[in-house]
């Protein structure tokens, strides 16, 4: 009688088990404790907006600084909550601290970061690695919004919210691939359906800033562990390494694809990238 009790507790267990990971696969969530805590904010109905930035390479010290530059003097400050500066070499948090005396005032914070093995190097390496982080924005911010930009990217002129977000919806630059080159058809394209598993028809990787959803973050996660049978990583290891892509392609078909009313296409001064520059 006592086996049979404890047998009856181990299936209960193990149906348990079933169910939670049932309910990690179909339902979005972060199944990481943000790293950086929330602050308190005027208004419940004013988005928390966040800057996120990836530094792969070491010599772009001096690009990055004008970049938080350029924040500083085109982004109203109120606007933002932080600008995540994620390091993929730990020591490099030293070498950048003379270029940024004004950290505390920007909201500018590092969080170096260790970078994990890709089998591939030189560029493809750190652009597999800055696609992979930027697709983990979500654990190390509970905004509702990142605003990605790349460290070689200064804003030109003064923007608002509006620029980036209206009402709930975010500005997306979105470009039919029917009048793209065929090159980019196979290199972006083809690439992100392979690995988003559905069609795609829109090119969405350039523009100079991006704005996403963070529960779009999370969700696209879950959704492509759920669709390849493991890990984020372990995705990115094999599919990312033979036709190497950033993770703004695949954001940007997800929100068409499972947030369709999150998005509109882009007014004419953002979308002709009127607000920011390359280097």
């Amino acid at each position: 009688m006592m086996i049979s009790s404890v047998v009856s507790r181990v299936l209960v267990l193990l149906l348990a088990v079933c169910c939670m990971q049932s309910f990690a696969l179909d339902k979005p969530f972060n199944k990481h404790k943000p790293l950086l805590a929330s602050n308190s904010h005027n208004s419940s109905s004013t988005p928390v907006v966040d800057f996120f930035v990836v530094r792969t390479w070491i010599g772009d010290g001096d690009w990055m600084k004008a970049m938080l530059n350029s924040i500083s003097q085109f982004v109203p400050r109120k606007m933002y909550r932080n600008i995540i500066v994620i390091l993929c070499n730990k020591e490099e948090e030293k070498d950048f601290q003379p270029y940024l005396p004004q950290l505390q005032t920007l909201g500018a914070s590092f969080h170096p970061v260790t970078d994990p093995p890709f089998p591939i190097s030189g560029y493809a390496k750190g652009y597999t690695s800055e696609a992979y982080w930027k697709m983990r924005a979500h654990e190390f911010s509970d905004a509702d919004y990142f605003i990605h930009i790349d460290t070689n990217v200064v804003f030109t002129r003064s923007v608002t919210l509006e620029d980036f977000v209206d009402g709930e919806k975010v500005n997306l630059k979105a470009i039919p691939y029917g009048v793209m080159p065929p090159s980019y058809l196979q290199s972006v394209k083809n690439v992100s359906e392979d690995i988003l598993g559905f069609p795609c028809k829109y090119e969405t990787t350039t523009a100079m800033v991006f704005t996403y959803p963070r529960e779009l973050h999370i969700s696209l996660q879950n959704y492509l562990e759920s669709l390849h049978k493991r890990p984020l990583l372990k995705i990115m290891q094999k599919e990312f390494v033979l036709t190497p892509i950033g993770a703004y392609s695949l954001l940007g078909s997800s929100l068409m694809k499972f947030m369709p009313d999150r998005w509109i296409h882009a007014p004419k001064h953002v979308s002709n990238n009127k607000l920011a520059s390359h280097y």
